[in-house]
């Protein structure tokens, strides 16, 4: 996913298990906190939301005066 210059997005976002890295956690309400590298340029809004197999979005914010791409391995954040 690309999110344009001076934009924001709502981007779906896997979460995992903190024991096992590799296992979707299945449901729970969180708060996800912000912890994307500086170097993406990117800005992702602290959020309070549901977990639903796995899956819950961010609100993606991309400041800068380029295009930007979400690597499928990136970090947002923790919960």
């Amino acid at each position: 996913m690309t999110i344009p210059s001076q934009s924001k997005a709502l981007v779906q976002v896997n979460v995992l298990s903190t024991i096992i890295a590799s296992l979707p956690v299945k449901e729970f309400e969180g708060y996800l906190e912000p912890k994307i590298s500086e170097t993406t340029g990117l800005v992702v809004a602290h959020t309070v939301t549901t977990v639903k197999d796995g899956l819950t979005v961010a609100r993606v914010l991309n400041p800068t005066g380029k295009a930007v791409e979400l690597k499928q391995v990136l970090h947002m954040g923790d919960f």
